[in-house]
C-alpha cells in the first residue's frame, strides 16, 4: 500500500478580535479550553508558548503529543507537528493563520494540515480530522468566546 499525502484546509471567521483569538491559540497548552474533543492538554516540555514547546492533548479515543515548530506573534501564525500519536498518522504538520477582519473587529482563521496515513480508509480519516479536529476546533473557539 502506498501512503498518499493528505491535505486539509478549513477556514472561517471568529467573532472577536485577532488579538483575543491569538492570545488563546498561542497559549499552546490551553487547547482543551476550547476544543470539544480534547479532554485535557498540558505541557510535557518547555512550559512556555515558544518554539520547541511540546504539549500532550488527551481525547476520549486517544492522544497526540505535538511540537510547536514555529510561532510568529507579529503575523498571528503558528505551526506544529505531531511527534507521537495513538492515531495512524505520519508526518502530520499543521499551520494556523489569523488575519484581522478590520471592518468589524473579527478574525479570519485558516487551519491547514497535511499527513500520510496507513489507515485502511484514508477518506474516512480525512473526513474525521476535517470535522472532528479542524471544524470542531474553530467552532469551539467561537463557542469559547461567545461565553466570555
Amino acid at each position: 500500500m502506498v501512503n498518499m499525502m493528505e491535505c486539509i484546509t478549513v477556514s472561517d471567521v471568529i467573532n472577536v478580535s485577532v488579538e483575543e483569538v491569538w492570545k488563546k491559540i498561542s497559549a499552546f497548552d490551553e487547547f482543551s479550553d476550547y476544543h470539544p474533543g480534547a479532554v485535557r492538554s498540558f505541557y510535557l516540555h518547555q512550559a512556555a508558548d515558544q518554539q520547541g514547546s511540546i504539549r500532550r492533548v488527551e481525547m476520549s479515543d486517544g492522544y497526540v503529543e505535538e511540537l510547536l515548530v514555529n510561532i510568529d506573534p507579529k503575523n498571528y501564525h503558528l505551526e506544529y507537528s505531531i511527534l507521537k500519536s495513538s492515531f495512524p498518522l505520519d508526518g502530520y504538520s499543521a499551520e494556523i493563520k489569523l488575519i484581522p477582519v478590520t471592518q468589524d473587529n473579527r478574525t479570519f482563521i485558516q487551519w491547514n494540515v497535511s499527513f500520510t496515513t496507513t489507515h485502511p480508509s484514508p477518506e474516512a480519516l480525512v473526513a474525521e480530522i476535517k470535522n472532528n479536529v479542524l471544524i470542531a476546533g474553530i467552532n469551539g473557539l467561537n463557542d469559547y468566546f461567545s461565553k466570555s
